[in-house]
């Protein structure tokens, strides 16, 4: 055969098996290309709904109550719908065509969590399968030996819950579990309010001292214009509301020392009738115990004493009692999350889908993100791009919340100083340092009514202080050992937060 057929030949093979590889090569590419700009979409689209969360929460007193804890939840998973949506650009569509591709939202929270997912909704008349938000699920765990059956719930912290029987006695007690017996004082909070005045529709930034009391802040006015007399106030739209049921005298505030006290005679209590549970007196139903027996002796073993303090230092990360309810937090979440997903995975073309949903596997660093923090985790599948679809999860941590306190969530001032820290910063100061939350240094709206009776937002800070360059602005900075007085005001701020907390 001629040279010049076999080039014919050749090139009638060749040459479209080129093309047609170029072109799938080319779409490969195409798609890798919007996978990772769905990547981008997801996480920026979470940060979005914490953002708002933390925002809606920022500004409502009542932000620890549970039904006020799901509107706020529910306003930021509409926060995710939407800016998800927009930034695949479907927003014509909207929710209804990025929602059948979400088997599952979790929000965790300080003492459970809550799972937005589709399930059957009835109402009196018909039943729709849709997504909701389910009921809120505890972190609580049974344990049970030949003279007790108890119900413990735990938090992020080291508070815990008692509920079951000891012997022949009910109990129901809750409290912090602590191994410092160091003194905490009381002490003087300050913070500025703006003040607005209707009849002369000014305003004006005033400081007063304040205690926390009741659950809420109770303000002192010494230069009181209120007719009975009496000093102390309520802050309300802007306005003082006067009140006469706070000692006129008790200028300080007693939670840090209240904190102390009663801390150590819960964990008195606990060391008494609880001091001897070990994790083989944990009670799980054995399905749930044999698809997690590789996590729940992780550190441990199964004579190691949970609740006595010999045993434990239960502000130590890499004690009996945290490695052990960290174990129990994940138990809880991993169970009831994949049984939402697997649920979805079974009536999925109810939703218009024909997807086999399943809970991905996390890694051991993830899931020690999800049981230290408050967080919300969002998982997307089958969504389609280009031949594929597209499949993955974000997890973003929520450190700016009213429902739960660590360092990472404080910030620290001392004497007359124009800035504030954080603890370790060694741009503090060492004398009269006095801590607060970091929520409590950011821009504080507070919704007025002026004379002709609308409503207006008006925007204020509780604290002068301006964020330390090197330790809240840029995050760049060497951090430095505790001195004595930072161990001292961090533990004050930690038990007055927390009593507060659980007030």
């Amino acid at each position: 055969m001629k040279l010049q057929n076999l080039s014919i030949i050749f090139a009638i093979i060749v040459i479209p098996v080129s093309l047609v590889l170029s072109s799938y090569t080319g779409m490969q590419i195409d798609t890798i290309q919007l996978q990772n700009a769905y990547d981008e979409v997801l996480f920026t689209s979470v940060h979005d709904a914490i953002k708002a969360y933390q925002i809606n929460t920022a500004n409502n007193p009542y932000a620890i109550i549970n039904s006020s804890q799901k509107r706020d939840i529910e306003a930021a998973i509409n926060t995710f719908m939407n800016s998800f949506a927009t930034g695949l650009g479907v927003s014509g569509y909207g929710e209804d065509y990025i929602r059948p591709y979400i088997p599952a939202i979790m929000f965790t929270l300080y003492d459970g969590y809550y799972i937005y997912s589709p399930t059957y909704n009835y109402d009196e008349d018909s039943q729709k399968y849709e997504h909701i938000i389910k009921p809120y699920i505890t972190y609580t765990q049974r344990y049970k030996t030949v003279n007790l059956d108890v119900l413990i719930s735990y938090t992020l912290d080291n508070y815990i819950t008692v509920t079951g029987t000891i012997g022949n006695e009910y109990v129901n007690k809750s409290g912090y579990l602590v191994n410092d017996n160091v003194d905490l004082n009381t002490e003087t909070l300050k913070e500025q309010l703006l003040i607005y005045d209707e009849s002369t529709d000014t305003k004006s930034i005033e400081e007063y001292i304040y205690i926390y009391q009741g659950g809420e802040k109770r303000y002192y006015d010494p230069n009181s214009t209120d007719g009975s007399g009496r000093k102390w106030f309520l802050y309300r739209n802007g306005k003082k509301a006067y009140i006469s049921l706070v000692e006129e005298t008790q200028t300080e505030d007693i939670n840090a020392k209240s904190y102390a006290i009663e801390s150590k005679e819960f964990t008195d209590w606990v060391d008494l009738k609880l001091g001897n549970i070990t994790l083989n007196d944990l009670v799980l139903e054995e399905g749930v115990k044999e698809r997690n027996k590789n996590n729940i002796y992780i550190g441990t073993n199964g004579t190691n004493r949970i609740f006595n303090s010999n045993d434990n230092n239960f502000e130590a990360e890499d004690s009996t009692f945290n490695i052990h309810k960290r174990d129990m937090i994940r138990i809880s979440i991993k169970e009831n999350l994949s049984s939402a997903i697997t649920n979805y995975s079974e009536h999925s073309g109810a939703l218009g889908t024909n997807m086999s949903f399943q809970m991905p596997l996390l890694e051991e660093s993830q899931w020690d993100q999800i049981t230290r923090n408050i967080c919300m985790m969002v998982f997307v599948q089958g969504l389609p791009v280009g031949f594929k679809t597209y499949n993955n999860y974000a997890i973003i941590n929520n450190p700016r919340n009213k429902n739960f306190i660590s360092q990472e969530g404080l910030c620290f001032i001392n004497g007359d100083s124009s800035t504030y820290h954080r603890i370790d910063c060694p741009y503090l100061g060492e004398d009269n340092i006095q801590g607060y939350r970091e929520i409590d240094f950011e821009q504080t709206a507070v919704e007025v009514r002026n004379e002709n009776n609308d409503r207006e937002t008006m925007y204020y800070f509780r604290h002068k202080n301006l964020p330390c360059y090197y330790c809240i602005v840029a995050r760049n900075y060497d951090k430095v050992e505790l001195t004595e007085k930072r161990q001292l005001a961090l533990r004050q701020v930690l038990g007055r937060e927390r009593q507060i907390l659980h007030y």
